[in-house]
C-alpha cells in the first residue's frame, strides 16, 4: 500500500491437502507471523492472487476443491490487519473454476476474474467486492460456443476501470482478445490485435488511473516472435497494434522475444519487460512508455551470458520501475534478479 505495508499469500500442504497461507508486512514491525486464511478441508486449495488498495484494504482469492469440483473463494484483510471470512464467490456448478486473479481500485472495490469449464468450452467469469456490501452476483464476460479462452491477465486501476486480456483460439492460431468493466459493467469483448496468419502468445495488460490501457503480447512475424501493444484510450476505444521490440535484423540469429511483463503508475508511465532469445543465451529487455510521447525503444537490462527467464515488472508513484527475474545457475533457475529505473 502508499505506506509500504504488504501481504505474501500463497499455498501449503500439510502432508494431505493444499491450503492457503499468508503473512502481512508492516513498516513498524516486519513480517508477522504465517496463519491459514481457509479452513474447508473438503479438498485442496491452490493458487492464491492477492490485491492491496492504497489504506491497505486486501482481498485474496483462490480455486478450491468440494471433493467434486474446484470452486472460487475469497477473504479479505482490512487495513489494521485483521482476516475475514472465507467465502466462495462463484456459484456455477456445471464446471471446474481455476485460475483466479484479482484487483482493487483507489476506493477499494475488488474484482475477481476466473475460467471456467462449462463442459465444452472454457470462459471466464467475474465478481466485484463492494465496501460495505461485499461480493456481488457472478457475471459471465466472455462467452463462445465455438472457441476457448486461454490464459488470461486482468488489470484494475485506480479510478475503478478494469481490463481483461486472454488469447482465443480462431482457425488453428491464437488471437488477442480484451474486455472493458467501465466502472459499473463489462462491456464487449473486442480481438485488439489485427493479423490473421500470425499466432500470439503470452498477452498482458496493465489501465492507469485515467482508464487509459496498454495490451502487450509476443506476435510471430512468422518466423520470429516480437512484442506488440495496443492501447485504449476512452472515447476513443483501441487503436492499431504497435511493434514495440524491433524485428531480429540477422536472418542467421534465433532471437525470439517472448512472456512480456507490463506495469505501470497512475499517472500512466508504463514499462514492459520479457525475455530474447540468442544463440547461446536469453536475456531481459524493456521498452517505456512516456504519457506525452509514447514508447521511447527497447533497451537490454541484463548483460549476463546466463539463460534468464520470468521476467516481472511494478512501477510506482514516482515513475521509478523495478524488473525481476530469473536467472540460470549451475543447475536451475536459482537466482532472482533486479534491476532499477529511476
Amino acid at each position: 500500500d502508499r505506506e509500504g505495508n504488504a501481504i505474501a499469500v500463497w499455498h501449503q500442504s500439510d502432508g494431505v491437502r493444499a491450503n492457503i497461507w499468508a503473512n502481512r508486512y508492516t513498516r513498524a514491525d516486519g513480517w508477522g507471523s504465517a496463519r491459514p486464511i481457509e479452513s474447508d478441508d473438503a479438498g485442496e486449495a491452490r493458487l492464491p492472487d492477492v490485491a492491496m488498495d492504497p489504506d491497505g484494504n486486501a482481498v485474496v482469492v483462490w480455486h478450491q476443491s468440494n471433493g467434486a469440483r474446484f470452486d472460487i473463494w475469497s477473504n479479505r484483510f482490512t487495513a489494521n490487519g485483521a482476516l475475514g471470512t472465507a467465502e466462495r464467490i462463484e456459484a456455477n456448478d456445471g464446471g471446474d473454476a481455476a485460475d483466479a486473479r484479482v484487483g482493487m481500485d483507489a476506493d477499494g472495490h475488488a474484482i475477481a476474474v476466473w475460467k471456467q469449464f462449462d463442459g465444452t468450452t472454457v470462459d471466464i467469469w467475474s465478481n466485484r467486492y463492494t465496501p460495505g456490501a461485499g461480493w456481488g452476483t457472478p457475471e459471465l464476460i466472455k462467452n463462445d460456443e465455438e472457441t476457448t479462452a486461454r490464459p488470461f491477465q486482468l488489470s484494475v486501476g485506480a479510478g475503478g476501470d478494469a481490463f481483461v486480456v486472454w488469447l482465443q483460439s480462431a482457425e488453428g492460431r491464437n488471437d488477442v482478445w480484451a474486455v472493458r468493466f467501465s466502472g459499473s459493467a463489462w462491456g464487449t469483448p473486442e480481438r485488439v490485435d489485427d493479423y490473421d496468419d500470425d499466432t500470439k502468445t503470452n498477452p498482458d495488460i496493465v489501465v492507469d488511473g485515467s482508464g487509459v490501457a496498454h495490451a502487450v503480447w509476443s506476435q510471430a512475424d512468422p518466423r520470429f516472435q516480437n512484442i506488440w501493444s495496443n492501447q485504449y484510450n476512452p472515447g476513443s476505444g483501441w487503436g492499431a497494434p504497435e511493434l514495440i521490440e524491433p524485428p531480429n535484423v540477422d536472418p542467421e540469429e534465433d532471437a525470439n522475444a517472448l512472456e512480456p511483463s507490463a506495469g505501470i503508475n497512475a499517472a500512466g508511465n508504463a514499462f514492459v519487460v520479457w525475455i530474447q532469445n540468442t544463440d547461446s543465451w536469453t536475456s531481459i529487455w524493456s521498452n517505456r512508455l512516456d504519457p506525452e510521447t509514447g514508447w521511447v525503444g527497447a533497451e537490454l537490462i541484463e548483460a549476463i551470458d546466463r539463460p534468464a527467464k520470468a521476467p516481472l515488472v511494478i512501477v510506482d508513484d514516482r515513475r521509478h520501475a523495478h524488473a525481476l527475474w530469473l536467472h540460470f545457475v549451475d543447475s536451475g533457475f536459482d537466482w532472482v534478479r533486479t534491476n532499477r529505473f529511476e
